[in-house]
């Protein structure tokens, strides 16, 4: 149930990435055509592209983290016992998760300190762009989980010992 759950919204996630990477290019696309051919220019653009990016990055993260891309140095691992392997992949997952705890304590007071603060040239509150930060790293930690669980639903029968 929890696997269905994780699926689906990695799902909704991708899709939503798509749609911003679509938003960003078409706001760009459209800015360069009008500077270039009509010498014309809204001065919102680069600002909505830059925080559609900035969603962007981050919810991709999310993506990652559900296939396991994030960085890792594998030459050491690989060598170690089955066990110990697990083992340290386990304290990896477990880093990460705590330093994900970490930038959802932090990005909720960097959300209400940009609070009553709004972004020039779109006049939109910029605590909708600092959101980014607690909602991915949310949703990157439901990842995480599942990946742990996953982990160990998928063990081998003699290898926990």
């Amino acid at each position: 149930m929890f696997s269905a759950f994780v699926g689906k919204m990695n799902k909704v996630i991708g899709g939503l990435c798509v749609f911003l990477f679509m938003g960003m290019l078409l706001v760009a696309f459209m800015q360069a055509v009008l500077r270039y051919l009509f010498d014309f220019g809204f001065s919102w653009s680069g600002e909505l592209a830059c925080y559609l990016q900035i969603w962007l990055v981050f919810l991709g993260a999310v993506l990652v983290f559900e296939r396991l891309g994030h960085v890792s140095i594998n030459l050491f691992v690989n060598r170690l016992p089955p066990f110990w392997q697990r083992g340290a992949r386990l304290s990896a997952q477990g880093i990460i998760f705590l330093f994900l705890g970490l930038l959802i304590y932090k990005g909720f007071f960097l959300v209400q300190f940009s609070w009553g603060m709004t972004s020039i040239a779109l006049e939109a509150p910029t605590s909708l762009v600092y959101a980014a930060v607690p909602v991915c790293a949310v949703f990157m930690g439901v990842n995480i989980v599942h990946n742990v669980m996953r982990q160990f639903r998928d063990q081998p029968s003699g290898e926990g010992t």
